[in-house]
Order: C-alpha cells, then structure tokens, then sequence
C-alpha cells in the first residue's frame, strides 16, 4: 500500500512540476520581488519626475491680512529652484462680500482657471485657524504632491509670522526644531552592548507575518490543487481508471502527500528568493534557524489534515462551482490568522492565541505565528498542539476516506448532509 500511495505522490508531483504554469509562476516569482523591492526604492524619483503642468495658479483670501506676502516671497524662491513647475499665486480683494468671493472663486476653480482656491481663518497664527482648501479632487501623485506643497508653504508662512512675533529669527527656530537622534543598545546581547539597527528590528517585527504567510500559502493556497484536481478527474472520468488499480485512500493520500512536496518546494524556493534578495539590498536579519524545525513539522501536519478535508470536498462535488460554494467557510477559517496577525503576535501569549492554537485547522498557522513572534511560548504549549494534530490527522484522514471512498463515484445531484453522514456510519 505505501508502495502505491509514494506511485501517486511522485506522479502528482511531477504533473504539477513539469507544467507550464508552474515553471513560469516560479520563474516569476523572484523577479516580482526583486521588482517590487526596486519600485519601491525609485517610487521617490519617479513621482517627482511625473508629467505636470508648467504653471499653476492658486487664489487665496487671507482673513490675517498678514500672511499673503510672506506666502508670495516662499512661492518666489520655489520658482527660481523649480523653473520648470511655476506657481502663480493671486490674492483677493479685501472688503469684498465674502460670500460673494467663494462663489465666483469655486467657479473659477470649476472653469480650470484657477488649480486652488485657498482660504487662510483669522485666527490661523494665533490660535487653530484652518487652511481651506477648495479643488478639482484629482487622484493622481502629481495633483496630491501640488496640494501638498502649497499646504507646506502656508505653514510655512505662519511659522515664520509667529517667529517674528515671538522676536525669534526663523534660522533660530529651525535649529530649535532641529531633529534629534537617538541610539538604542541591546544589553541582553552576548557581544557586549550591540547597537541595535532599527531596520532590523522592523524586520524582525515583521518575521512572524512572513512565516505565518508562508504557512498559509503553502497549506491553504497549494492545498486547493487536491480540490481542483479531483474534481476535474472525476468529470474526465480518469478517476475510475485510477481506482481501478489504487484504494480511494491510496489514490487520496498520494495526492495529498504530493501536492504537500509541491508545496513545500515553492516556499524553499520562496524563502530563498527573499533571503537573496534582503541580502543583496543590504537588509541584515537573523531568521532564527531554531524555528524552522517547527515549521516542518506544523506543516506536514497542517497540510495532510486540512487536504483531507478539501480532498472529502472534491470527492463529492461534480464542478468547480460547486466546489468553491463549499470552500467558502474553509476560506474565512483559514483567513482569519491572517486578520489578527497584528493582535496575536503582540500578544501571543493572550488568551485568544492560546484558544486559537487549539482549533486543528488553523493549529499550524497561528502555532507559527507565535513561535516566530516569541520564544518563550511554554513548551507545554508547543507539545499539546502538535498532539492535537497528530491525533487529529489520522482521524480526519479515516473519515475524510470513507466519504472519499463513497462521493468520489458518484455522478449527478451533490450528496446531502445526511447522506454524507450515512458514509461515515458505514464500516
């Protein structure tokens, strides 16, 4: 039998490595990364050099009646630095119906007459006067940086107003506004007092999300090609060739042991990709090898249960439609890690993570999560659930059979719950 079962494993294996859209997506997948990574260190440089126009125009009421020439001297010195991005800036005339103003300035503004209209409150230097500003809301980087900057210049503007009240020169407020760093130092380290880099404390922050998301990935996201698969061989009727040589639980735990190598090769070659390419980005983070023992073990065990009960699903669905129909509250279970990850790796020793680490579908997932987020999870913990588990396997995998067995020949009309439940009580 195991003979047979290891047959199924390596051809499901190989069907799933040798296609060509396994070998592209695993292709891609380094070079997605190294991609996103690059966007994301040229995002700066690329929004600045984004088409825009040459010259905007920005019209204000100035209720202080104080602020519109120190706001013009700023724009000045803009323009001679950005000869290529003016801005024009009109002011409106004082004593006018302020009612009045808005409409004909909004209007303006609606026309394309104007980018801006801006409206600076009375109290806006004294006390928590608003900046108004009224636009065309266009959702595009050029048009967020515009407005951004024009609200850096007036708060500029008042910054340097209340210097001068205060009889303080704006060199003088800068330098007391200067930036101050800071250093932290690990004295728990062995080497001494190591300074501690904050991106790899952010890094190591994040390390729970990355092995909970690899869990996920390779139990959940892999594990629907058992689904998928099973209910595509039922329909071509492949299937009654197969069982006519394999046991429906052979035919089940090969496809199930299979698709688990398959999994766990594309998140070795995952983990790889992001290692090399931290590595080449000068990101330095110790992945704490301690961990990934556990990793192995939660994830064999986490993908044989959950695949039982998916490979139970395909056997008594007829088309993929019906299939995703039953996958749903699988779906919102298994997502649910995912959702509270920030939660339960602040706290995971809280009681919710604890009750979580004992639900056997998610077992693997929120285990991995609280391993990598803390080390000193009780080892009691540790141990109990993966009891839970290598109890829960076998007895999920015997009933997950007896409805394969059934459901896996069966055409037509989809079996009710109390049909499903006849299976079970069979011998």
């Amino acid at each position: 039998m195991i003979h047979k079962i290891v047959k199924v494993a390596q051809r499901e294996y190989l069907d799933s490595a040798r296609s060509k859209t396994f070998i592209i997506s695993l292709l891609l997948t380094p070079v997605l990364i190294a991609g996103i990574i690059l966007i994301n260190r040229k995002m700066p440089g690329m929004a600045r050099d984004l088409p825009q126009p040459s010259l905007r125009k920005v019209l204000i009421t100035d209720h202080t009646q104080l602020l519109a020439p120190n706001i013009k001297t700023i724009l000045d010195e803009h323009n001679q630095a950005n000869p290529k991005h003016q801005i024009q800036i009109e002011e409106t005339s004082p004593g006018e119906d302020l009612e009045r103003v808005m409409q004909n300035a909004k209007e303006k503004v609606r026309n394309g007459q104007f980018d801006l209209y801006i409206i600076l409150d009375r109290d806006i230097i004294t006390a928590s006067g608003l900046i108004r500003i009224y636009s065309q809301a266009k959702s595009n980087i050029a048009e967020f940086r515009f407005v951004d900057g024009m609200k850096n210049h007036v708060r500029q503007a008042v910054k340097q107003h209340r210097c001068e009240i205060l009889n303080i020169s704006p060199e003088s407020f800068t330098d007391l506004n200067r930036y101050i760093h800071s250093e932290q130092y690990d004295v728990a380290s062995t080497a001494g007092d190591k300074k501690v880099n904050e991106s790899e404390m952010m890094t190591k922050m994040m390390m729970p999300f990355a092995f909970l998301f690899m869990m996920f990935m390779g139990i959940f996201v892999m594990g629907q090609q058992v689904l998928t698969s099973l209910v595509e061989e039922k329909n071509s009727r492949i299937i009654e060739v197969l069982l006519s040589v394999l046991t429906p639980f052979e035919l089940m735990a090969g496809k199930i042991l299979g698709l688990a190598a398959i999994g766990l090769t594309v998140i070795s070659i995952w983990s790889a990709t992001i290692y090399a390419v931290a590595f080449w980005q000068g990101i330095q983070f110790s992945i704490g090898w301690e961990i990934v023992p556990y990793f192995l073990v939660y994830y064999i065990l986490g993908f044989l249960l959950l695949n039982a009960i998916l490979a139970a699903m395909g056997s008594i669905c007829n088309t993929n439609k019906e299939a995703q129909s039953l996958l749903s509250p699988v779906t919102i279970l298994c997502v649910l890690p995912m959702v509270l990850w920030f939660f339960l790796a602040q706290n995971p020793n809280g009681t919710l993570a604890i009750i979580l680490s004992f639900i056997p579908p998610i077992t693997p997932m929120i285990m991995m999560l609280r391993i990598a987020a803390s080390p000193d999870i009780p080892a009691l913990q540790i141990a109990a659930s993966i009891l839970l588990l290598l109890v829960s396997v076998p007895v999920v995998m015997w009933l997950a059979a007896k409805i394969f067995r059934t459901g896996i020949l069966m055409y037509g009309k989809r079996p009710g719950l109390k049909e499903i439940l006849l299976w079970l009580r069979q011998s």
